[in-house]
């Protein structure tokens, strides 16, 4: 979880997506001094699901056994080194930002205004190299791999969105 890397300790704490493994599947973490309902107090239409319990138990187990979570900072890393250094070289790019495998590229000139139209066109000429990127606020572009990424796929990846920032011009 994101909050591990800050040294923060939540009283309650809500997830879902990925955790099902494609099977939609929610919790809600706390401590039982927290949590201290009695047996049957809380339910709910869809609590109980045995196959997204299951979906859940495989991919909590793949995450630990594959260790993604300490592969993804390493990857993450690398990504961000790579993106910075096309922030060098493409004065569009305002800022890059991120942690593990979700980073954040925003378009600004250099004042600090968006660049959304910029920000769209790259998104346009990414998709038509074969990159599928995913907008997110006013002016920026949300990279968010599979944690199970492999350092080619990056690197083509990075490859296509260069190639869009350079058709942009």
């Amino acid at each position: 979880m994101a909050l591990e890397n800050f040294g923060v300790r939540a009283d309650i704490v809500c997830m879902s997506k990925s955790i099902g493994g494609g099977i939609p599947l929610g919790a809600t973490l706390s401590s039982s001094k927290i949590m201290s309902w009695e047996p049957g107090t809380h339910a709910n239409t869809f609590g109980g699901n045995l196959l997204a319990a299951a979906g859940g138990y495989a991919t909590l187990d793949f995450m630990e056994s594959h260790r993604l979570g300490e592969k993804a900072k390493k990857k993450g890393a690398y990504m961000l080194s790579k993106l910075e250094k096309l922030k060098d070289e493409f004065d569009i790019i305002g800022d890059v930002r991120g942690i593990g495998l979700m980073i954040g590229v925003e378009f600004a000139s250099q004042d600090k205004t968006p660049l959304s139209a910029e920000r769209d066109r790259v998104l346009e000429l990414a998709f038509e190299g074969g990159l599928i990127l995913l907008p997110a606020g006013e002016s920026s572009i949300r990279f968010m791999p599979p944690l199970i990424i492999k350092k080619d796929e990056m690197d083509r990846g990075l490859e296509i969105f260069a190639q869009a920032l350079e058709g942009r011009r």
